[in-house]
This record gives structure tokens, C-alpha cells and sequence, in this order.
């Protein structure tokens, strides 16, 4: 059982003590009262202790948010802010053979690379022309993708299309 009060002498309302006599009588809990109450189960009771302390510990923080000097230890408190790095970037590359046409170089880009006409044809004309051309610049794991679907795509229609992947600096 739980009772809630102080001693007669000094009123049973003015002073709050809680004690723990068993869960299986906690049903007689009212708080500033000493009788039983029905209907009030083990679970309302450890639901109201639980609000209390949490109401207890609210109280106990600094009224002042951001005052942020904990007199009680001598501490200062501070805000961490994290210190985010971008993550490295790499330029997805098509190198320049001599057995794979031009229009399938085009309809690479164009497909795994969402280019229009216009520029997947200035990519493979450099290509082409450079040895080599930029589809574009990307983090590790999307390049690696695009370059695993460029060389099965190529592989899927008999080209030997080569495509690579530098870090840009």
C-alpha cells in the first residue's frame, strides 16, 4: 500500500510523503489522503511517481536557457556544432576505341547518363577526337554505378566501350 501524509500534528495536506508498503494494495493512492480510493490501479500510481519526478527534474534546470553556465559543477556548457566534410567527387570518364560507333557512344550517354542529343554528341565528338571526355562528376558510389552500367551496357551489345572513373583533385 501506499499513504500519502505526514504525521497528525502536522497536517496531512500541508506535507507530501510517499511509502511503499506493496504494489499489490497501490490502488489505495490519493494523494493528500490516507483512505483508500477505488479504481486507481498499480499503473496510475507508478504513471503519477514518474510525472512527479519528471515535473522534479524539470524544476531543476536553469530558468535561463541560455545563461549556459552550470553553477553547481563549474561547468560551461556549449552547443557542439558537427563539422561536416563533403565528400570526394569523381569524374566518370569514356576512353576512345577503334571498333565501338559513335551512335551506340551516343546512345550510352543519352541513357545512362540522361544527356540530350545535343550534348551526348559533343561528349562523343570529344571523345573522339581527345581520346577521352568527362560524362560527368559524381560521389564514389553513383560513378561506380555509371560505370558498372556503361561497361555492362557495352558488354550486353558486343562493344568494347571503356569507361573509368578519376578522383577529381
Amino acid at each position: 500500500m501506499i499513504r500519502a501524509g505526514g504525521s497528525p500534528s502536522q497536517g496531512a495536506k500541508s506535507q507530501f510523503s510517499v511509502k511503499f508498503v506493496g504494489l499489490k494494495r497501490a490502488s489505495s493512492l490519493v494523494f493528500g489522503l490516507t483512505r483508500p480510493y477505488k479504481g486507481v490501479t498499480p499503473g496510475d500510481v507508478r504513471h503519477w511517481l514518474l510525472m512527479r519526478d519528471a515535473r522534479t527534474m524539470a524544476n531543476d534546470l536553469p530558468q535561463n536557457p541560455n545563461e549556459g553556465h552550470d553553477s553547481s559543477h563549474g561547468l560551461v556548457l556549449e552547443e557542439a556544432t558537427p563539422k561536416l566534410k563533403k565528400p570526394p567527387l569523381f569524374e566518370v570518364l569514356l576512353l576512345n576505341d577503334d571498333y565501338t560507333p559513335m551512335e551506340f557512344v551516343v546512345e550510352v550517354l543519352e541513357k545512362v547518363f540522361a544527356m540530350d542529343r545535343m550534348k551526348s554528341t559533343r561528349i562523343m565528338l570529344e571523345v573522339h577526337t581527345k581520346g577521352k571526355a568527362v560524362c560527368g562528376v559524381f560521389t564514389f558510389e553513383i560513378a561506380e554505378t555509371k560505370v558498372a552500367q556503361v561497361t555492362a551496357y557495352a558488354r550486353q551489345h558486343q562493344h568494347p566501350l571503356l569507361c573509368t572513373m578519376d578522383e577529381v583533385s
